[in-house]
């Protein structure tokens, strides 16, 4: 087995912004590997050491190809590969999903009703 990395980061709008997630392949070998992986919760993250080579990515919402993993033979050819993407999410600043506005408007039309049913 071998991969073209050692960790990623992702970042919060530029490659210099405060590190949002990070993978890093803690335990790597011909044998077996053993990956960690930490989120941020809003707050900015400082990871321990990281494997090199490290890629750095930018949260913008689309997938992005983080490593690939190729399998060889006994006699080093390569007979598979496995390739991880992954996508971030982002700050969405668009409408309210379809059940935020289904809530908000039978909370004005019950409060309509309970006002028209008042002055009756």
């Amino acid at each position: 087995m071998t991969w073209d990395f050692g960790s990623a980061t992702l970042r919060e709008g530029a490659l210099s912004a405060t590190i949002s997630n990070w993978l890093n392949c803690s335990d790597c070998s011909n044998f077996g590997t053993f990956w960690m992986f930490s989120s941020d919760l809003e707050t900015p993250l400082t990871p321990g050491s990281l494997n090199t080579p490290t890629s750095n990515f930018i949260e913008d919402g689309t997938a992005q190809i983080v490593l690939t993993i190729s399998y060889r033979n006994a006699n080093l050819a390569v007979v598979g590969a496995d390739t991880l993407a992954i996508q971030s999410d982002v700050a969405d600043g668009g409408a309210p999903e379809p059940s935020t506005w289904i809530m908000a408007l039978s909370g004005l039309g019950l409060v309509g009703f309970a006002l028209r049913r008042q002055r009756a």
